[in-house]
């Protein structure tokens, strides 16, 4: 049994050893395959020493809670060995298991006035395979962004268009009836840029600290109070913030889900005719909010169940 006392190169060394000798090598393939790691790539002749080089190779990326990943994954499947905990193997204090963000996790956008959240580089799962209207599943890997924390208001595109009208009362409401055109006019005038569908999944549904991906920006669980869609009975958009505290997303986005779609610089395929949106709208159900369901528009389409988002993919300090 490993001691936390013990170096943790001498505890990596011997929890690549366990894996080995436990499991098969077919099961060590379905092992790293979420990985995108081959078994035969591995350097070594023996299961010990391609374990040792996999195991490594997750210690010495930023990725660390990949390698909580693998300890939790066999912890489920092979569940009657004596794997050790995440304190136990990873307890070097020259190592951080979680991702993090700099001093700029967040700023305010100047010229926009809208509030920016950092998504760190790294791996997250991105699709869904039980979702008819998501993406195949798989592992994806970006660099750093920063996503608007809300969809962009009335108040924030009127400093874009100062022709735009809107109710008094709706200043912080997400600005509808816009085109994917407009959309991208306003990004290209704020100096950033409409979010990938990657990306704006990423912000919406991936906890790095469980190294889970969520099916809803909250947790796993449905709960109508958390959001904006057909269910909440309002029939309208809401301000951005309503639901604060309640519907966030692991990083601290807000209205990920329900209120209003978001359109994303992503198409639906290689025909380029229709451009991808994300997560939902008050005009319908619960199904629509999944982080990982996706639908589409031409990108001239415009009604009250579309809105936007942007990001920067540049340091604020830079």
């Amino acid at each position: 049994m490993m001691t936390d006392s013990e170096p943790t190169s001498q505890k990596l060394n011997d929890f690549s050893n366990l894996i080995a000798r436990n499991l098969k090598v077919d099961e060590l393939r379905e092992l790293i395959h979420p990985f995108e790691v081959k078994y035969e790539e591995l350097h070594g002749d023996t299961k010990a020493e391609k374990m040792l080089h996999f195991v490594m190779e997750l210690y010495h990326t930023e990725e660390m809670s990949m390698l909580e990943g693998l300890i939790d994954w066999l912890k489920k499947y092979h569940s009657n060995h004596d794997w050790p905990s995440h304190n136990s193997l990873l307890n070097d204090p020259t190592v951080s298991v979680k991702e993090q963000p700099p001093a700029s996790a967040k700023y305010t956008h100047e010229q926009t006035g809208l509030e920016m959240i950092h998504i760190p580089a790294g791996k997250f799962l991105y699709g869904d395979d039980s979702n008819d209207n998501a993406a195949k599943q798989e592992i994806v890997k970006l660099k750093e962004y920063w996503i608007s924390k809300t969809p962009v208001t009335n108040k924030h595109y009127k400093k874009f268009k100062k022709t735009h009208s809107y109710p008094e009362d709706k200043a912080n409401h997400p600005v509808v009836l816009v085109s994917w055109h407009n959309a991208q006019a306003f990004a290209k005038w704020a100096g950033m840029e409409l979010p990938t569908e990657q990306e704006w999944e990423k912000a919406a549904s991936w906890d790095s600290d469980q190294n889970e991906k969520l099916r809803y920006p909250w947790g796993n669980d449905w709960d109508k109070e958390n959001c904006n869609t057909e269910e909440s009975g309002i029939r309208s958009t809401t301000p951005v913030n309503q639901y604060a505290g309640k519907g966030d997303s692991p990083y601290g986005c807000l209205d990920m889900v329900g209120n209003v779609w978001n359109w994303t610089s992503s198409w639906l395929d290689n025909s380029k005719t229709r451009q991808l949106v994300r997560g939902g709208s008050w005009g319908l159900d619960q199904y629509s909010a999944l982080a990982a369901h996706r639908n589409h528009d031409t990108p001239n389409y415009r009604n009250l169940f579309i809105g936007f988002r942007v990001v920067s993919r540049q340091s604020p300090s830079s």
